[in-house]
């Protein structure tokens, strides 16, 4: 077996793919899988509860901006 490609660190740009697909209500790993493909579903290290909370965090929490910002433009 070949090695891994080294892991991108968990920075900004995994956060905002994975919230852009979380957002559509699917589960984590597939988030993951249609973020970066299978050897990351194989590692099985975006699934840990932290990410989960960190991506679903960020993600209502732009939510809610958009949200003000709406009723601002009102």
């Amino acid at each position: 077996m070949g090695a891994d490609p080294p892991l991108p660190s968990i920075g900004l740009e995994f956060l905002s793919r994975s919230i852009q697909v979380l957002g559509s209500g699917v589960s984590c790993r597939e988030a993951v899988h249609r973020s970066y493909g299978d050897w990351w579903i194989n590692s099985g290290v975006m699934c840990s509860r932290w990410v989960r909370w960190r991506a679903i965090t960020m993600w209502r929490r732009r939510r809610r901006r958009r949200i003000k910002a709406e009723k601002l433009v009102q």
